[in-house]
Parts: structure tokens; sequence; C-alpha cells
């Protein structure tokens, strides 16, 4: 059986709820999405937001990549290279994060739209 979706709780039982390959762009294991969920759920996420929490598990500063876009979608978009599907789609009240291949991460804020993406390697 795989697995759609599943949520981290943290002390103050708020949740970040993850789902897996949210375009439905082919099958995702959570083998692929190697750390990153771990620094999810270590972080906290749900109070810190997902930048803070990421750069804290991760332990290294993280630096924002320009020239692409998200779409409303969650696709990520670089002219000239092939369209980015995330694998993984991570939620809290406030942002949603998305993962693609080669570990791009781009966090969205739910309020004003406003986008920050990096790369994790």
């Amino acid at each position: 059986m795989k697995i759609k979706s599943f949520s981290f709780r943290n002390y103050s039982d708020n949740e970040c709820i993850c789902t897996l390959n949210p375009m439905d762009h082919r099958i995702v294991d959570l083998e692929e999405l190697g750390l990153i969920p771990v620094f999810i759920n270590n972080g906290n996420v749900v109070e810190d937001g997902f930048k803070t929490g990421l750069q804290n598990g991760y332990q290294m500063p993280l630096s924002e990549m320009s020239g692409g876009h998200i779409t409303s979608e969650g696709k990520y978009v670089f002219r000239g290279d092939p369209d980015l599907y995330p694998l993984a789609k991570y939620e809290t009240e406030t942002e949603a994060c998305y993962q693609y291949d080669y570990a791009i991460v781009a966090i969205v804020s739910k309020a004003t739209g406003d986008t920050f993406v990096t790369r994790m390697d």
C-alpha cells in the first residue's frame, strides 16, 4: 500500500500535513524525499515557519534561487529547463512548502503569495 499523505504534530497539537505527489505526476516513495521531511519534522515549522525550521535542521544558511516561479498548482517553472513537479507538498495554516527533484524546495506564504526557493544539497 502506498502512503498518499501523513502529518507531523508538534507539542501544541498543531500539524504540518504532507501530501506525496500532489499533482499525480508520478509515484513517489518516501525514500525519494531524503532528509527534508526529517528537517521539517524536527524543526518547529508550525510555529517558526518552513524557512527557519529547514535551516535549523540543515544547519546551513539557505540561499535563495532566482529566475524561476511556482505556479498556483505548485509546479516549478524555470525558462529553458523542463518543468519540475512536486514530489511532496507540506502545509501548515500559513505556508505551503513544495519539494522537488534535485533537493529544490519552494516555500509559499498563503497570506501574501511571497515565494522563497532554495536548493538543499
